[in-house]
């Protein structure tokens, strides 16, 4: 009996590894046309709080690219562990061919990955798109999701002078209640908002997406990204 829950669990890991292409869902954001931004792809949950997300962080102006696995707790919002793939910084100028082929590295790391997924039970394939709302019914009532900002300084694109910072906190409603669960007060970027949500498959719990930009001096200091804020559907965290 011990075997065939060995297998149970080994098996859909090695699923995942296998099948990248097929497996996961990219988080599609797009808040500045003209910003470098990393891409992200949901690769699967656990049913202990748990994702594992593919990030490739680009270079601007030089090409290249650096693909990680990590792993993501929706309790905390806090990375518990990642492992690079592989990819060519512009400072490689002996970087393979396959430096940047996704499939290629997946395959290469096939055992890393199957370790660190196992490690931490992300088993469940990932379904269903993003909800571009800030509102979720679950079994215990409707819960919505506010967002306020508050910019503390801006930077000037004509002198390149000061720095774009904002102050926000993202806050839950539930039955009359609220809870805060992600701020920062001094977030590198001139404006920020909530891209939309995605529900777990496997507990009541939801990835909230906040996207964020910065306008810099030249043309390769425009960014953007995300931020990934967890959240259990679970009335206790409002008693």
């Amino acid at each position: 009996m011990k075997n065939i829950f060995l297998l149970l669990f080994i098996f859909p890991t090695l699923f995942y590894s296998q099948n990248y292409q097929n497996r996961g869902e990219f988080i599609d954001y797009d808040i500045c046309d003209m910003c470098e931004q990393p891409t992200y792809k949901i690769i699967g949950w656990s049913r202990k709080g748990n994702i594992a997300y593919l990030k490739n962080t680009a270079f601007g102006g030089y090409g290249g690219c650096k693909y990680e696995l990590v792993i993501l707790n929706l309790a905390t919002d806090k990375v518990l562990n990642k492992t690079l793939l592989g990819g060519d910084s512009p400072g490689e100028h002996q970087a393979s061919e396959n430096a940047c082929d996704i499939d290629y590295l997946w395959r290469k790391k096939q055992r890393s990955i199957n370790d660190l997924l196992g490690y931490y039970e992300i088993t469940y394939d990932f379904f269903g798109g993003i909800r571009e709302q800030n509102r979720t019914p679950s079994s215990t009532g409707l819960y919505t999701f506010k967002l306020s900002s508050t910019i503390v300084s801006t930077y000037d694109n004509y002198e390149c002078e000061g720095v774009n910072q904002l102050k926000y906190a993202l806050k839950v409603y539930h039955n009359g209640k609220a809870v805060t669960v992600s701020k920062n007060y001094s977030l590198n970027a001139g404006s920020i908002e909530i891209l939309g949500y995605y529900k777990s498959p496997v507990e009541d719990r939801i990835l909230i997406i906040l996207q964020y930009s910065n306008m810099g001096c030249m043309e390769f200091d425009h960014f953007a990204d995300i931020i990934m804020v967890g959240c259990e559907l679970n009335p206790k965290w409002w008693d």
